[in-house]
């Protein structure tokens, strides 16, 4: 028994050993990092019955979004990164309504791609070169802009008969600024190679103009004011990934 016990040890010592002299990576002045993070991954679907007196009506829908953020960066100093992220945004909603008839009242399909560009500064906590666990601040920000979107809406009749369409258009493009802020961590699997997780606080500002079409149930047309959009916006985030040392 004690001979199993020596063996296992040792088996265990010598693991940890070969992970930890394995995983001693090099945060030295001119490696690089190249990085692969998702992040803001969300899907919801709903449904909601409302009563009145003498009638219900039933709403429901569903969306997709996703963005995904690739980056590169070079270490200027020891621990001391300069980089560039570029990350590509995507989302898919509809929404549908029905009468107590069961007939289709409303309906709404949106969705849309952007694309982000943010330098940022990172900096790698001083750690034991024999752990594969390194903590890191981030700061940066950048722009966000469409590269396309649609959204049209129906109206239906109590009977299920369209009454009307609503479109829109973006005579301005939407354009948001942001910056924020990361903690997170790489998880070293190989001296290269790292899982890498972080939890971040943004702040952002975005404006858009929206032109607004009415098509009635005989084709004509109603076209309205632009109207601009200017919002603003605090939240945290987070993304996971994995991050790649290149000496």
């Amino acid at each position: 028994m004690k001979k199993h016990i020596r063996f296992f040890v040792m088996l265990s010592s010598s693991f940890l050993f070969f992970t930890s002299s394995l995983t001693q990576a090099q945060f030295n002045q001119g490696n690089w990092l190249v990085e692969g993070t998702i992040g803001q991954i969300s899907l919801s679907n709903y449904s909601e019955n409302a009563e009145q007196v003498g009638s219900t009506s039933k709403y429901e829908g569903d969306s997709f979004g996703f963005r995904i953020y690739p980056s590169a960066g070079y270490f200027i100093s020891n621990n001391f990164v300069i980089g560039l992220k570029v990350g590509f945004n995507y989302y898919n909603n509809k929404d549908k309504s029905f009468n107590s008839n069961g007939f289709k009242t409303y309906e709404s399909k949106s969705n849309g791609n952007q694309i982000s560009i943010a330098p940022f500064l990172r900096f790698y906590l001083p750690g034991n070169e024999s752990s594969n666990l390194r903590f890191y601040g981030q700061a940066g920000g950048g722009i966000t802009l469409d590269l396309s979107k649609s959204y049209e809406s129906t109206s239906y009749s109590n009977d299920g008969l369209i009454i009307g369409e609503d479109k829109q258009d973006s005579p301005e493009k939407y354009f948001q600024f942001f910056l924020e802020g990361l903690i997170g961590l790489n998880y070293f699997l190989t001296k290269k190679v790292a899982l890498n997780g972080a939890l971040g606080y943004t702040y952002e500002k975005s404006t858009e103009t929206i032109s607004y079409t009415y098509i009635d149930m005989n084709g004509d047309e109603t076209k309205y004011p632009d109207t601009k959009y200017t919002n603003s916006g605090n939240y945290f985030t987070w993304n996971v990934g994995f991050t790649m040392i290149i000496p």
